[in-house]
């Protein structure tokens, strides 16, 4: 599909002879038909016309034609004189059957290979084509192609289309941002589906290496606890030789202490008993002195009151010894019992005399 306006200025060469026979001055078309009638080359007096069977190839730079023969003036070609227009006569009015204008024609549309029209366009004017478009209209059955105007049915205005505007832009637009909106949304759902997946994927492999290291744990756990139980009683077998050495260097320190204390304890109870036999020596050798002044200060008064109160008393009362039987009579003076304990008062008996009489002895001393 090719704009006539992008053929308008290309040269028109014949591919036999090699010519140029001059620009394409104007498509002729017929919009009512749909057809493509030729082309008009040059301007002026020297303007010819070629018919559109004689058009080999409408190319980028330039349309091909078989031979400059087919190049003729165009008065031999009545159809093209018709249709033909001035250059710089203003676009053709478009109006309906019911006398509306629609616009003024556009841009035409044809096949080069087939020699078609396939669409024009119908401008409202410059804003309202910027702001809603220009109207595309297929060539419509019915419809009046003339030099001034170009006569449509009103029914047909249904079926244009409107291109091009703000409007039909922003409405493109928002169609493709729905497409693209819905397309996205898919896209998040397949997206979300396949991240439950991976987090699920995850949590199973997680959940795996969880239960791996668990089960790691436990094994060098009771590796562990074997190899503390293989090694306990080597330890304790170890220890048990150092522990008697340790025990019995302590037992053996404690006899060293108990028999230091006993040594001790025996030279003080030595020492001790040393220190009563010399005290109990010591009180034997003071006995005699002892008594004897302890008589000599008891035979003054007891003299005395004899004298006074009873010269006759027998004198072997006043010394008396203890019961012979059971301690010597030089332990228990005699005047310290009353006359009628004494064992030498009358009706002493025949075993307490040699006492008495080693007492009166000692006395008459």
């Amino acid at each position: 599909m090719r704009d006539v306006a992008s053929i308008i200025g290309l040269r028109v060469i014949s591919s036999q002879e090699g010519r140029d026979l001059g620009p394409v001055s104007q498509v002729v078309v017929d919009l009512a038909a749909g057809v493509v009638e030729g082309l008009i080359i040059g301007k002026g007096a020297s303007e010819k016309g070629v018919e559109a069977r004689d058009i080999d190839i409408v190319g980028v730079d330039a349309v091909m034609v078989t031979t400059h023969r087919v190049a003729k003036p165009l008065s031999e070609l009545p159809v093209l004189l018709q249709k033909r227009r001035d250059p710089e006569a203003p676009p053709r009015e478009v109006i309906t059957d019911s006398g509306k204008r629609v616009g003024v024609v556009g841009a035409v549309f044809i096949d080069a290979t087939g020699r078609r029209v396939t669409r024009y366009e119908i401008s409202s004017g410059a804003w309202r084509d910027l702001i809603e478009g220009v109207q595309t209209v297929s060539p419509i059955p019915g419809t009046v192609d003339g030099n001034d105007s170009v006569v449509i049915p009103a029914a047909a205005l249904g079926e244009t289309e409107l291109g091009g505007g703000l409007k039909s832009q922003i409405a493109k637009l928002g169609g493709i941002a729905r497409t693209q909106a819905q397309q996205a949304a898919h896209s998040l759902e397949e997206g979300a589906e396949a991240a439950k997946r991976g987090v699920a994927s995850v949590g199973e492999k997680a959940s795996g290496a969880a239960t791996k290291v668990k089960e790691t744990i436990a094994e060098r756990t009771h590796a562990h606890e074997e190899q503390k139980a293989e090694a306990q009683p080597a330890a304790e077998g170890e220890a048990a030789p150092e522990a008697e050495k340790h025990g019995e260097g302590i037992a053996e320190a404690m006899r060293k202490r108990l028999q230091l204390g006993v040594a001790a304890v025996s030279e003080k109870a030595s020492e001790a008993a040393a220190k009563v036999k010399e005290v109990r020596i010591g009180k034997k050798e003071a006995a005699p002195e002892q008594e004897a002044e302890t008589s000599e200060k008891a035979e003054e008064p007891a003299a005395e009151a004899k004298e006074e109160q009873a010269p006759e008393a027998v004198p072997a009362q006043e010394s008396c010894c203890a019961e012979a039987k059971e301690q010597p009579c030089e332990e228990q003076p005699c005047g310290e019992k009353p006359a009628e304990e004494l064992p030498c008062a009358e009706g002493a008996g025949e075993e307490d005399k040699p006492c008495c009489e080693s007492e009166a002895q000692g006395d008459a001393q």
